[in-house]
């Protein structure tokens, strides 16, 4: 007997709600690239693999979206210093560290921001 529930994850609208709709979407897109549930990265998880998708999605956001960072943590449902983390783990990542899942995730993010934005990032690279 069917009540009209629906079983599964939440649509992104309803986790993020009408806050900004094209970060939405790209929220979106990345997640549906890496398999995460945009839930999760917009919840409290703490696991590697949701945090290191958290902090590119607002590295993405604060660096090439050029967002404020209180417009990122009011996104997220962080403050301000969660932003500034973020920003930092990920600008030193793309310099030092040799992580795969962080790589996946970061050309995951690029191709996401690609399809989106229909641009290339113009302010986070790796280092050469």
């Amino acid at each position: 007997m069917s009540a009209g529930f629906e079983y599964g994850p939440p649509p992104s609208e309803t986790v993020v709600g009408t806050r900004d709709l094209l970060l939405t979407r790209y929220l979106t897109a990345l997640c549906g690239l890496v398999g995460v549930e945009v839930s999760e990265v917009m919840g409290r998880g703490r696991t590697q693999r949701i945090v290191t998708v958290r902090h590119i999605a607002q590295a993405v956001a604060r660096e090439e979206l050029e967002y404020t960072l209180m417009e990122v943590g009011r996104f997220f449902d962080r403050d301000h210093a969660s932003v500034i983390n973020a920003t930092t783990n990920v600008q030193h990542r793309l310099q030092y560290d040799g992580d795969s899942w962080f790589f996946n995730v970061f050309d995951a993010a690029s191709s996401a921001y690609l399809n989106v934005f229909n641009l290339p990032f113009k302010n986070l690279k790796p280092k050469q």
